[in-house]
């Protein structure tokens, strides 16, 4: 009896390993390798490696680094430091499940976070205390999937938040210690609808920054850090009825700053210190 030819190359297609398959593998000793660095911290999920944590790890990570490539379960990565070079954040690229990004006090540059906005599916960039300018906040400003970004103590001007006016779906943006920025730029804030949490600072910022906050009804937490803001500023935040938490730090601002806190019944947190 003769066999088809065809039937041949079904069974021997159905004996081989699915490429695919083979690509999600996960490679055990690697696994192994990046939980023995001291230091770091490897959160699992119902047996899948969700986060990666690099900041606190106490020895030269650079060569079991490219391993964490294997692990396409991962959503959260952070890394700081001098490894934490431009090239090795854009590999993290190949990570397609990569929701959160932590790079505080890393090497990322403008050009790294041109290349982090483009992540399919990246939702937390923090960029805190990177050399960074207002081009990259051109840069971010191009991801429609970015929700919460800080970029705390960075030389970002008013002319970058020109940038982010156009990021409608931010509901998170941490701006503490921008001291360059001026009361002038906070009016690119106002149509961000989704906003639910700022953080901003700065000598610079006045009572008439604060007015380009007023209306801005959906705010859930709310901080001001070393600024010049008054209590006349403060003002700007009544009509804020969902607000949870409050809080603010060396600033003129005294308690009559607090007045509208008897509109806000959902609030859990205040802090007034230095003031």
């Amino acid at each position: 009896m003769r066999i088809p030819f065809w039937f041949l190359v079904t069974c021997a297609i159905a004996v081989l390993p699915n490429p695919l398959i083979v690509a999600q593998v996960v490679d055990p000793i690697g696994l192994k390798q990046i939980k023995a660095l001291v230091g770091v911290v490897v959160l699992e999920k119902d047996g899948e490696t969700i986060s990666v944590d690099f900041r606190k790890c106490e020895e030269n990570w650079i060569g079991v680094f490219p391993k964490i490539l294997e692990l396409q379960s991962i959503q959260n990565v952070s890394l700081t430091g001098p490894m934490a070079t431009h090239e090795r954040i854009g590999s993290l690229g190949a990570l397609r499940n990569l929701k959160s990004l932590r790079l505080d006090q890393s090497l990322a540059t403008d050009a790294t976070a041109a290349t982090v906005s483009k992540f399919p599916k990246i939702e937390d960039v923090n960029l805190d205390g990177c050399e960074i300018t207002d081009l990259a906040l051109q840069n971010v400003s191009q991801s429609k999937t970015i929700k919460r970004l800080r970029i705390a103590k960075t030389k970002i001007t008013d002319a970058g938040l020109a940038y982010i006016k156009e990021m409608k779906q931010l509901e998170l943006l941490d701006l503490s210690d921008c001291n360059q920025l001026t009361s002038a730029g906070l009016v690119y804030l106002h149509g961000l609808t989704k906003l639910r949490n700022l953080s901003f600072g700065g000598p610079r910022i006045t009572d008439e920054g604060m007015v380009h906050l007023k209306g801005m009804i959906n705010m859930v937490a709310i901080s001001i850090r070393d600024s010049s803001v008054t209590d006349a500023g403060c003002d700007a935040l009544s009509g804020m009825t969902k607000l949870k938490e409050f809080d603010i730090y060396r600033t003129p601002a005294g308690d009559s700053a607090l007045a509208f806190v008897a509109s806000a019944k959902e609030m859990a947190k205040l802090k007034l210190r230095g003031s």
